[in-house]
């Protein structure tokens, strides 16, 4: 892809905010599009960040990684879940989640203890 062969930008948004306090981090949810991105019910292009009023004279800040002030550092916090192998639509598996090519048991409950103790022989 070059600038020239840049894909078009969607005119509806995927998230937008409307700022109204100053020196504060700024959230947008793309939590839909990243799973649009994931089942490629949409190519994956990545995302711009850019005013409503583009032609606005309004200045704006800058605020980079090299900012001295710890509170203005950029930064990006990605939150995400990992889905536990055999429990994805395109795994076949039996009603107790063993995954019949590798005999992997899946437990996908996180908040139980459970123990596997051999018996007899």
């Amino acid at each position: 892809m070059t600038w020239n062969t840049q894909p078009s930008i969607l005119a509806t948004h995927e998230s937008s905010i409307a700022p109204a306090t100053s020196n504060v981090y700024w959230e947008w949810d793309i939590t839909k599009l990243s799973q649009d991105w994931y089942s490629s019910l949409q190519a994956n292009y990545g995302l711009l960040l850019k005013n409503n009023n583009e032609s606005s004279t309004t200045p704006y800040g800058y605020f980079g990684a090299s900012e001295n002030i710890p509170a203005y550092i950029p930064k990006m916090t990605i939150t995400y879940t990992v889905v536990p192998i055999g429990t994805e639509d395109f795994w076949y598996q039996t009603q107790e989640g063993v995954n019949p090519s590798n005999g992997n048991l899946t437990i996908t409950e996180s908040d139980f203890v459970f123990r596997i103790q051999r018996v007899g022989r």
